[in-house]
């Protein structure tokens, strides 16, 4: 409601003091008997943004929806990719699986070369197999020892092919 003088403004600011302060008005506190009343000052219309009062609650609704929506399929597509790239890390380590100096030593310490290099070339050939086949493959070390041994020799490209012409490293 709209009032016309700054004294009509003003006895409704103290309509609730007014009336709870004198028991002959508490009658005037309910509106039809049963309704509180409860007067308040109402917005400044400056605080009012006029743009988006025509959105609806259900428009507001299916803008929230789409949100959510894009925000799941950007983090399913982010977990998508990132187990992709893990479990392929993980098929690496398992063929592959990382080796130390000792573990070197201990698979060449045979006192014979040409033995731990038939051994490279047999699990090289044998992996190599398997692969082409479709089966999980997986190497002990030989064939890792080989060739870092050949890297720090100097000489990998003698190596790589072994004595029997086959391509290791």
């Amino acid at each position: 409601m709209t009032f016309e003088t700054e004294e009509g403004v003003n006895r409704a600011r103290e309509y609730n003091n007014a009336v709870e302060a004198d028991e002959d008005l508490f009658h005037l506190k309910y509106w039809l008997g049963k309704h509180e009343l409860d007067i308040q000052e109402a917005s400044e219309p400056s605080d009012i943004i006029w743009e988006n009062r025509h959105f609806t609650p259900w428009d507001r609704t299916k803008k929230e929806i789409c949100v959510w929506s894009i925000l799941f399929l950007m983090l399913l597509g982010s977990f998508i990719i990132i187990y992709t790239c893990e479990s392929y890390s993980n098929s690496l380590l398992e063929k592959y699986p990382p080796r130390t100096l000792a573990d070197c030593e201990k698979l060449s310490g045979f006192g014979d070369d040409d033995a731990f290099l038939k051994q490279t070339i047999f699990e090289y050939k044998s992996n190599t197999a398997m692969e082409d086949a479709g089966l999980g493959v997986s190497y002990t070390g030989y064939v890792q020892c080989f060739c870092d041994a050949a890297l720090l020799d100097g000489d990998a490209a003698d190596k790589a092919y072994g004595s029997e012409g086959v391509k290791v490293c």
